[in-house]
């Protein structure tokens, strides 16, 4: 005898295949759309990079909330740099915005610098008798580096008296006052200041060299003061 499948069973096996149907075959869907979604009440830390060898004194680290903003600390110091913006990745590209970029993750945000343009600064001497000597009056020889003036440098212009003075180009940090030539071709005439710079100088502008006699190496001594222009 042929058997046939009772007309009761029909509706609870085709619900069972619909049921298996819209679950996809998978058993752990309220999982996989629980680990999609993000946790608002998540909290990240966002930490400061000064991004130079050596750099001390970062700002302190940060917790922010998921979706914060992230408090601008005070922007930080650096010899010879400026500062220009905080980024979030380490060449500076991307400039972080304080007031509008978010937080998602935990981060680093890194100090972007500038190298600092010394101004260019009006130096003064005031040379010793000796200088004087057979009319000799005074140049400047400078330098940074491997870049520098022709030796023995430029004529500085009299101001008054034993006093003179010269621009220093922004590109140079060090220099030296010469006793030169009175006329041209420029000549070196035995006689110059110790090694000075602009670091040294620091506010000052007018440099008395002694009036001990020293001829060569390592140069005369003197003084640093402003000039009463």
């Amino acid at each position: 005898m042929k058997k046939t499948l009772s007309s009761s069973l029909l509706p609870i096996i085709l619900m069972s295949f619909a049921l298996a149907a819209c679950n996809g075959g998978n058993g752990d869907s309220s999982s996989n759309s629980s680990s999609s979604s993000s946790d608002p009440d998540a909290t990240y830390t966002v930490t400061f990079d000064l991004n130079y060898a050596g750099a001390q004194n970062a700002p302190a680290a940060q917790t922010i909330a998921s979706g914060g903003l992230v408090t601008k600390p005070a922007d930080p110091t650096r010899d010879g740099h400026d500062f220009t913006h905080w980024t979030s990745d380490i060449y500076g590209s991307t400039q972080w915005n304080f007031t509008s970029d978010i937080v998602t993750a935990d981060m680093t945000l890194y100090a972007g610098w500038s190298v600092a343009e010394t101004p260019s600064k009006l130096f003064y001497v005031d040379i010793p008798g000796f200088w004087k000597t057979d009319g000799g009056v005074a140049g400047f020889y400078a330098w940074e580096g491997a870049a520098n003036n022709t030796w023995p440098g430029a004529r500085m212009t009299n101001v008054s008296g034993d006093i003179y003075s010269y621009t220093l180009p922004s590109e140079y940090t060090n220099f030296v006052f010469v006793r030169i030539s009175p006329s041209d071709p420029i000549t070196d005439w035995g006689a110059k200041t110790i090694n000075l710079s602009v670091d040294a100088a620091g506010s000052n502008d007018l440099f008395t060299v002694a009036e001990t006699t020293q001829w060569g190496d390592p140069g005369c001594q003197g003084v640093w003061s402003v000039y009463p222009a």
